[in-house]
């Protein structure tokens, strides 16, 4: 035996997995699967449930959702979360009530239920009683209907119910007690009396009873008002038709399967049933295993009038024997929107008059009589629409059917027998225009396709192949089949089933069980074909270079892909969540982009069908450019009349620099910006459809025209506005001259109540606050989100409260002071906070607070005019200097004592003892400070998390979490620690020293880390302990900093000839239309600044005096707390003198490496931490230190050094 073999029965051999958990999580998250999100793989798993769910009366089976919560626990989190898992019911014995109660307990209490119910042979053996046994089955049917009640799941909850019994007592039983309790919410409906065979009291009717005819035993229209699918297998069609009105009516699925016995006068009373079911669009009658139906038919003269079913998609009538019965239900059915039929008889031949009727019928028009036997002049075919055909089950050939054909131009599909298609189809090979694909079925072994080869030959040298041809697995196909005729593949099935009972079937079986997916009623089998699995003539894939010409794209490779095979409505579910995915996730693009939609529709005919009849893959409308009006109408277009939309429009540098306006010639923009939202209009996009809204400009102004457009037009569905002016040179007169030559009436009007009753989200950022506050009515009213960012000047915090008060259900809240790339804001506030009222934000569960620059005044201010008793988030974006006293404001200090709960009523004059002070957010668990800039592990970050005890999950910067190890107590319920920047090495001594002290944290996330050293990474996570989860996530690229839409494009504004020729202090003229060489408009510019000076002071600016005296936090110098020891406020050794004198923290042997900083030139300077002397041997001289570590340096450490140089004397204060 070679070395490398193994004895064949050792593959039958489970397997050992050697490895560890730990290996075999790293392994686990490398599969794409897992890197899922949790709504695409609950997706997956409810598609995957639905093909797990076995055919009708199969006896054992797993369901899927009870493999998958057996996986692992990140699958048991997804399934058990998924309550649409559960909701399909399946009894097949009788001790099944415990799994059937576990499976409604986590369908949730409103779910609705798919239930099935087969009471088959294992129920009636598992049960003890006989098959034969109906009234013991009926008594079983009572219990099975009270247990469903008594778990909460009863018929009110009831989507879709199949009822398959051996009996046909036990199925009247249950409509009878369906009539007393009644399921307003039951759409499908399937009844089976399955027969015995071997049971001769079915074959004698023996279940004919009373109940047949009694009222109690037919299903009310009260009690299942909402029916619309209803299938009868083997249910007695006396049951069925002998009855003075209908059974049931508003049906758009009906299949009825007879029986052994066909009533007499049945035709009359299908024409009663069609006609209480107009509008049907799916309707199968299968009388094959019924007895002779020609001894009661009536006369041709006798028969009913035809019935109109203008819904009617798909027809298929099988007669076995009864090719009588199929003639005549044709005769009184009119559909002509009939898209697919299929024909079935067996045992009939060409010369059978109602074959010749049929086919006449079907051709011309022409109702069936007696006595036209051959084909009649052509007129028209009877559905002129028709697009599938399937006549395998007529066995006919020669004139008739190349007489139907030929009335059929629109035919893309056909299914027909070997010798039928030789017999035509060669010598006809322009009959059928639009044909792509046949399907061949024979019982012979003969290469099937061998009988049209001459047509395939002959349709490739025309231009025209014929797409797919179908042909049984056996015999295997000979090679070499696409060689022989391009562009045509073969494909081969499994079980013989020709195409119109797999992909047509599955085709309209789709559409019927998901009314949602209606869309698809025009989609053509060959987008279906993905519902059943493939395989070339060779068997082998082939794969093709995406240079490939497009008729590659139709090789048979492609089909046994996993992605090709997934239903279309999954597939297209996909299509959305990556459309979503790219617009949430998208960064800086290049022209040339291509959005998602546009590539998947061109991938290959299969993508391109399912994502054009998908009108929320269009929905998203952007405009970035000029010359993409074309592309936003075609999206317009593909959506549909009513979808709503959601809107983008980015008219910055690039933007105007294609339309030939400047960038800064504001009166263009304006009157560009209007005749732009006039476009959307003239296309479709109607602002009654839009959804969302966002706009980004070079200038102010069009923000001003869109606002005053908006209120001018009704949008009664827009739920989220976002305005933007991004420009890398915000200058503070632009907003001067927006503000100043702003009209009258835009300062009134409103965006609320009946022009945008939906509003709810709104994000303004650098609109002049100005304009968005300085009104008598707020702006909006009714928001959940309101983000506010300034421009170059800030205003009253009474005006931003008035704005609050408007919108008391606020449940997130962002203020910004400054936009990110501007770092810092002119000041022209009005007042203080002394003279505003609190405003109480009851809903407020996130608060978000951000300024670049030190100024602590106005965050304090913004946290004084708010209360808001349930907050659950709280993110602070600021510099706080407090560790030293050359760098600190009075106003720091104040920010800090009022956040530890200090200074409620803002009066800092006397320090508040410990025992007085409480958190002002009791309820705060989520804390963001990574954009919190101040000394690494200093008590100004120790002091902000000790104010915050409450808190689980924090956010902070990787240098500044060495407090967490320092004071391993701070935060005891912190369970989630999310760290940004570089990795820091000590995260494991930290995390270990949590543990020691008895506060571990389970869960890490790592951000940005595609930027750390691999292999330090991998060393650093190598040394956390046991039992914590790390979490990685990359950092987004921000594209709010870039004005450019270009990847990279950070010199649009250098490279501006406007801006060149004019400079950035005559930008503002440019929008007056003013020359530069007019010698007039050079004393425009100060005396604009003239006017700014008398402008009066808020009391934040930059110059503004501050207090002599500091107010620092109470914890900071309060004798009752054991911080004021750690800080070492009166003790010279610094800061962390004595820190292990009276207490050892190193419960472990792992201690800290040390404490780095930079030394200014790019090199650590730090110390190493001493066992022997409980210290720190060396924090660093101090020179040239870079004090947030240049994570966020704004050049603040030497504004910081001069501020030292020019209040030294005033702030000299003894750290």
């Amino acid at each position: 035996m070679p070395p490398n073999t193994e004895p064949p029965e050792m593959k039958f051999i489970p397997k050992i997995d050697n490895r560890n958990l730990t290996e075999r999580r790293t392994h686990n998250k490398k599969q794409p699967i897992n890197n899922l999100p949790e709504e695409l793989l609950a997706r997956i798993f409810l598609v995957t449930t639905q093909s797990s769910i076995r055919l009708r009366g199969a006896y054992q089976f797993t369901l899927f959702p009870d493999i998958a919560i057996q996986v692992c626990s990140q699958w048991m989190k997804v399934a058990l979360a998924n309550h649409a898992l559960w909701t399909h019911i399946h009894i097949v014995e009788h001790f099944d009530d415990d799994n059937v109660a576990l499976w409604v307990s986590r369908a949730g209490p409103d779910a609705l239920f798919d239930i099935e119910i087969d009471m088959l042979e294992p129920y009636c053996g598992v049960a003890f009683f006989d098959i034969t046994d109906w009234q013991e089955q009926v008594s079983h049917i009572g219990r099975i209907f009270k247990f469903f009640s008594s778990v909460k799941a009863g018929p009110q909850r009831w989507r879709s119910l199949s009822l398959s019994v051996l009996q046909p007592e036990p199925m009247y039983k249950f409509i009878q007690l369906l009539n007393k309790h009644p399921a307003p919410n039951l759409s499908h409906l399937y009844l089976c009396s399955e027969p015995d065979r071997s049971d001769d009291e079915f074959h004698k009717e023996r279940c004919l009873t009373d109940a047949h005819y009694c009222k109690g035993y037919s299903p009310s229209e009260h009690a299942v008002p909402n029916l619309r699918h209803a299938e009868f297998t083997y249910v007695s069609w006396r049951y069925i038709f002998d009855r003075p009105k209908p059974l049931l009516s508003g049906l758009v699925k009906l299949k009825l399967s007879a029986g052994t016995v066909i009533p007499e006068l049945v035709l009359p009373n299908i024409q009663i049933l069609l006609l209480a079911n107009p509008n049907l669009r799916w309707l199968r009658i299968n009388a094959e295993f019924a007895y002779d139906y020609e001894f009661d038919r009536l006369p041709d003269e006798k028969c009913p009038k035809p019935v109109l079913l203008s819904s009617l998609k798909f027809l298929s009538l099988e007669g076995g024997d009864n090719i009588s019965l199929v003639s005549d239900i044709l005769s009184i059915i009119t559909a002509p929107s009939l898209d697919g039929l299929m024909l079935g008889s067996h045992g009939v031949s060409n010369d059978d008059e109602f074959v010749s009727k049929i086919f006449n019928y079907l051709a011309t028009g022409q109702p069936p009589m007696t006595e036209n036997s051959a084909i009649a002049s052509i007129n028209k075919s009877a559905f002129l629409l028709l697009r599938k055909l399937d006549i395998t089950g007529l066995s006919v050939n020669g004139q008739i059917v190349m007489d139907l054909l030929a009335s059929l131009p629109l035919l893309t599909h056909l299914a027909i027998g070997c010798h039928a298609a030789e017999s035509y189809l060669d010598s006809s090979p322009h009959t059928l225009p639009s044909l792509k694909s046949i399907s061949l079925s024979c019982w012979g072994d003969h290469q099937h396709y061998q009988k049209i080869e001459d047509f395939l030959r002959q349709r490739a040298q025309n231009g025209t192949p014929v797409a797919v041809v179908n042909v049984p697995r056996n015999p295997e196909p000979e090679p070499g089949f696409e060689e022989k005729f391009p562009g045509t593949v073969l494909r081969t099935r499994d079980d013989g089933a020709i195409f119109s009972c797999l992909s047509l079937n599955n085709y309209l079986m789709v559409i019927v069980h998901n009314p949602q997916l209606t869309v698809y009623a025009v989609t053509p089998v060959s987008t279906m074909a993905g519902l059943a699995t493939y395989q070339t003539a060779s068997g082998q894939a082939q794969h093709h270079e995406p240079s490939a010409p497009m008729s590659s794209l139709a090789q048979p490779g492609r089909d046994i892909l996993n992605i090709n095979n997934l239903p279309p409505e999954l597939l297209s579910y996909i299509f959305v969540f990556g459309e979503q995915a790219e617009r949430f996730t998208r960064t800086n693009q290049a022209t040339e982009h291509v959005r998602f939609p546009d590539v998947a529709s061109q991938v290959c005919r299969h993508w391109r069908i399912v994502a054009i009849n998908n009108p929320a893959l269009w929905t998203y409308v952007v405009m970035k450019r000029p010359g993409e009006r074309e592309v936003a109408m075609r999206y317009v277009s593909r959506t549909g009349l009513t979808d709503i939309l959601d809107i983008e429009i980015e008219m910055r540098t690039e933007f105007w620099h294609q339309a030939e306006i400047s960038p800064i010639d504001w009166i263009a923009q304006r009157a560009h910006t209007y005749d732009l939202l006039e476009t959307l209009k003239t296309m479709g996009a109607t602002p009654d459809r839009w959804r969302t809204l966002s706009v980004w400009v070079r200038q102010p102004e069009p923000l001003f025209e869109v606002i005053s457009f908006l209120h001018s037009h009704a949008t009664p569905v827009l739920q989220c506005l976002s305005l933007r002016w991004s420009s890398k040179s915000m200058q503070s007169h632009e907003e001067s001259r927006a503000i100043n030559g702003m009209e009258t009436s835009l300062r009134s009007l409103v965006l609320s109540g009946t022009s945008a009753p939906c509003l709810r989200h709104v994000e303004s950022t650098s609109v002049p606050w100005p304009f968005i506050l300085e009104r008598p009515s707020p702006l909006f009213t009714g928001l959940i989100s309101l983000s506010l960012t300034a421009a170059t000047r800030l205003t009253s915090i009474a005006n931003l409260t008035a704005l609050l008060r408007g919108n008391p259900r606020l449940e997130s809240l962002h203020l910004s002071s400054e936009p990110d790339e501007l770092k810092t804001a002119y000041s022209s506030f009005l007042d203080r906070f002394s003279h505003t009222e609190c405003v109480p934000l009851i809903s407020l569960r996130s608060l978000s607070i951000q300024s670049a620059y030190s100024r602590g005044d106005w965050i304090l201010d913004i946290l004084k005019a708010i209360r808001a008793p349930n907050l659950e988030a709280f993110t602070l974006a600021t510099e706080l200097y407090a560790d030293y006293a050359s760098g600190t404001t009075d106003y720091e200090l104040r920010l800090l004592n009022y956040l530890s709960g200090s200074d409620l009523d803002g009066d800092a004059s006397e320090p508040i003892t410990s025992t007085e002070t409480t958190s002002i957010y009791a309820l705060l668990h989520e804390l963001d400070v990574s954009r919190v800039s101040c000394q690494s592990g200093g008590r100004t970050m120790i002091t902000l998390l000790s104010s915050f005890p409450s808190i689980s999950s924090l956010s902070i910067a990787s240098h500044q979490m060495d407090c967490l190890g320092r004071s391993p107590w701070l935060l005891p319920r912190l369970k989630v620690l999310r760290l940004s920047g570089l990795l820091c090495s000590d995260l494991g001594n930290v995390l270990r020293r949590r543990n020691s002290a008895g506060y571990p944290i389970p869960f890490v996330e790592l951000q940005n880390y595609q930027y750390w050293d691999q292999e330090d990474r991998d060393i650093w996570l190598s040394t956390l302990p046991d039992g914590v989860a790390v979490t990685e996530y990359p950092e987004l690229e921000d594209i709010s900093d870039n004005d450019g839409s270009e990847a990279g494009d950070w010199e649009d504004e250098a490279n501006d000839p406007y801006e060149y020729q004019l400079g950035t202090e005559s930008e503002w003229m440019e929008g007056a239309g003013t020359d530069s060489n007019d010698s007039d408009s050079i004393h425009e510019y100060p005396v604009e600044y003239e006017q700014e000076e008398y402008e009066p002071s808020d009391g934040y600016s930059e110059t503004a005096g501050y207090s002599e005296d500091f107010y620092f936090p109470a914890c900071w110098v309060d004798d009752n707390t054991f911080l004021d020891d750690i800080y070492g406020l009166d003790n010279p050794g610094g800061p962390y003198e004595g820190y292990h004198e009276d207490f050892d923290p190193f419960t472990t042997d792992v201690y800290f490496d040390g404490l780095y900083g930079y030394d200014g030139l790019g090199e650590y300077d730090g110390g190493e931490f001493s066992e022997d002397s409980g210290g720190w041997d060396d924090y660093g001289d101090g020179d040239g230190y870079d004090y947030d570590y240049d994570s966020y340096d704004y050049g603040q450490d030497d504004y910081i050094d001069s501020l030292g140089d020019i209040y030294e004397d005033a702030y000299d204060v003894d750290f």
